[in-house]
């Protein structure tokens, strides 16, 4: 009897720790596999970040960045205030992608944008705030401050950097 509970007892631990094992080389997998997006994800900022500077050095572009990779430059024609929470910024502004190509009807459109809500493009907002009415002002978007991973089926393409060259009109 008392072999048969050694015997039994042996199974337990060996079932065990096989499940255990293999529980474990399940969790090592999945930390990998976190690890290699986490990779790729570093690898795909980084050529986004290339290419931008690259852009900006072609065309000698004075551009500042904020701490959230916005690229800006503005143009200080104003002298009205800033754009508060609460308050709606009118622009004008023309966009466009890292190939010139644009971004919706060419030329001039007016928009307006509702100071620190969650519609509105995250990077545009964050430079709108920056201007005062009448400035001027070029904003270069990464991916994640403009459309993100998803973009725009058929208008804005996955991971796109958008460029908004913009005028503060007025703050209502």
């Amino acid at each position: 009897m008392r072999s048969f509970l050694v015997l039994v007892s042996a199974l337990i631990l060996c079932t065990g720790c096989s499940s255990c094992s293999g529980q474990k080389k399940a969790e090592e997998r999945q930390i990998q596999q976190r690890e290699d997006i986490i990779e790729a994800n570093r690898r795909i900022i980084e050529e986004e970040a290339r290419l931008i500077d690259e852009y900006i050095a072609e065309r000698n572009l004075p551009m500042q960045k904020s701490r959230s990779g916005l690229r800006y430059s503005i143009e200080p024609l104003g002298s009205g205030e800033k754009p508060r929470e609460g308050q709606v910024a009118v622009i004008e502004y023309e966009s466009f992608f890292l190939d010139d190509s644009p971004l919706g009807p060419s030329g001039k459109s007016r928009m307006q944008i509702w100071v620190n809500q969650d519609h509105t493009i995250r990077g545009l907002l964050e430079g709108v705030q920056m201007m005062r009415v009448g400035d001027s002002a070029k904003f270069i978007l990464p991916s994640h401050l403009a459309y993100g991973v998803q973009g725009i089926p058929g208008e804005v393409p996955s991971r796109a950097t958008v460029i908004f060259d913009v005028k503060l009109i007025a703050i209502n």
